[in-house]
């Protein structure tokens, strides 16, 4: 009997570790989501809410998190769900449009304060006509 049958395995040494590149961020199946920890040795997924390592692996370990099924499972639910913004209009913060809320402002104020109820109520009523036409106006 040698010594040799008896010796454990050594152990791997690791040379050299990785560190995020921020290169990763530029492919589109990562820029979306693949966000650099503080340290530099992790990446963090923003849709998984969940911190991996990349020491060791490098890219490979942001692919495998990538293919992995929690992650596929997010970038579905993402995919199949509407966007709440979808819902709002979208302003547009030109001059024309802050004069144009700026005399409805006037207009109502007046309305509500110089006038009697009747005129008062057929006022709001034209403020309410006017708004609606302009929400239109920003949606087309």
């Amino acid at each position: 009997m040698s010594d040799t049958e008896h010796t454990p395995p050594k152990k791997k040494i690791r040379i050299r570790n990785c560190i995020f590149n921020e290169n990763w961020r530029l492919d589109a199946n990562y820029k979306n989501w693949l966000v650099r920890e503080e340290k530099n040795t992790e990446a963090y997924c923003s849709l998984c809410k969940r911190t991996f390592t990349v020491q060791y692996d490098g890219v490979k370990a942001v692919e495998q998190h990538h293919k992995g099924k929690t992650h596929c499972q997010r970038l579905n639910e993402l995919k199949t769900s509407a966007v709440v913004t979808k819902f709002f209009p979208t302003v547009d913060a030109s001059n024309e449009k802050k004069i144009f809320a700026a005399e409805i402002t006037k207009v109502f104020h007046n309305a509500k304060h110089g006038l009697s109820y009747l005129l008062a109520d057929c006022g709001k009523f034209t403020i309410r006509f006017i708004l609606t036409l302009y929400y239109q106006n920003i949606e087309e």
